[in-house]
């Protein structure tokens, strides 16, 4: 549990994307926050994933340094952000697809719990 402060008196710093959105704002909230700064890297496993041909856009954009201009970054990490998501959301209606399948497996099996 993040420390009491006085609202407005911390930066909260993120260094990767969250599942989601709703995440970091609870968080600069919680920390009483008054600026978040979101840093990512378009080369993490799970941005690629999740972000897909956007983040491989991104990485050819990105500068000798390996560093987004600050308008591409402005626009890119809520794209990326809502690529995530996406990905995170089609995921678990996977998981639970099959989960229901394997329930009505084992319902025809006589098996069921």
């Amino acid at each position: 549990m993040p420390p009491r402060r006085t609202p407005g008196a911390a930066e909260l710093v993120v260094a990767e994307l969250l599942d989601s959105r709703r995440h970091v704002a609870w968080l600069q909230r919680a920390w009483g926050a008054e600026r978040c700064t979101l840093h990512a890297s378009i080369e993490d496993s799970g941005m690629a994933q999740g972000g897909g041909a956007l983040a491989g856009v991104l990485g050819l954009a990105a500068r000798e340094n390996g560093e987004l201009a600050e308008t591409a970054s402005r626009w890119a990490l809520p794209a990326l952000q809502r690529s995530v998501e996406r990905a995170n959301r089609d995921l678990r209606l996977d998981m639970a697809s099959r989960e229901q399948a394997m329930e009505d497996l084992l319902a025809l099996s006589g098996q069921r719990n």
